[in-house]
């Protein structure tokens, strides 16, 4: 998920974030799923969207543009695109030529704007070069979308304003942030990465990894004298005195 700031410069935000995004062609856990901009930013987005894509690659008969891993995926990733485009979603296409090439599985980088609940590709990790665009209005709109669904793997955040960044992320549950950037989180040997809730559970790199793929294996070695038998029943005013007792050291 990825959300947007005006005061962040647009083309260097498009940069990072669909640098992201299409890279493997969008085959990535941490790529953006859908993403959030200003309302009426849309088209300023998009054409620097087509700008950097023209730079990068010459169409899909570049190398350097990867295949979609299978053909199930392949064919998967066009139904899901079809079923958008029958539920009212405007396709925009970023790179030159046709929108698909089924000899080597290539499918072109889309933006998918109108999108809704209804479609596919918002309801399923997408795992392939669609990007889902909407707008906003108040930030408020943001979060309380990201809060009334499942907790996302990753979340992206471009702004330079603090207290937006700090709003954020006290405000949602994510696996991990990256702020003004996309998955370089992930890249960080030394902090965590994971999940939450539906995404996941536990984390790994660094330390938390190694605690996360190890067992601790816990030994209790009793005392020589053990007070269990005032603890056995039949209860009485021996029990209550040791409960007593012990709950008041512990606390």
């Amino acid at each position: 998920m990825v959300a947007w700031r005006e005061i962040f410069a647009m083309s260097r935000a498009v940069a990072g974030a669909i640098a992201s995004k299409y890279r493997n062609a969008g085959q990535t856990c941490v790529g953006p799923d859908y993403l959030f901009l200003p309302e009426g930013k849309v088209a300023e987005f998009a054409g620097h969207c087509r700008d950097i894509m023209a730079k990068r690659y010459t169409g899909l008969d570049d190398p350097a543009y990867t295949s979609i891993a299978d053909e199930k995926s392949f064919r998967r990733l066009l139904d899901w695109l079809e079923d958008a485009r029958e539920k009212g979603a405007s396709v925009s296409k970023l790179l030159a030529g046709p929108d698909h090439e089924a000899a080597h599985r290539k499918i072109a980088p889309m933006l998918v704007t109108g999108v809704n609940e209804d479609m596919v590709l918002m309801q399923e990790e997408i795992f392939g070069p669609f990007l889902p665009v909407m707008t906003y209005r108040s930030i408020e709109e943001v979060l309380d979308y990201i809060n009334e669904r499942e907790r996302p793997l990753a979340l992206y955040l471009f702004t330079r304003d603090k207290a937006l960044q700090d709003r954020v992320i006290k405000n949602t549950l994510s696996g991990g942030v990256c702020l003004n950037d996309c998955v370089l989180h992930a890249a960080q040997h030394d902090m965590p990465f994971g999940g939450v809730g539906n995404s996941g559970m536990g984390q790994y790199h660094g330390y938390e990894g190694f605690l996360n793929f190890s067992k601790l294996r816990p030994v209790f070695y009793q005392a020589g004298f053990s007070g269990m038998k005032f603890l056995a029943p039949p209860y009485g005013k021996l029990a209550n005195t040791v409960l007593k007792y012990l709950i008041k050291n512990k606390s």
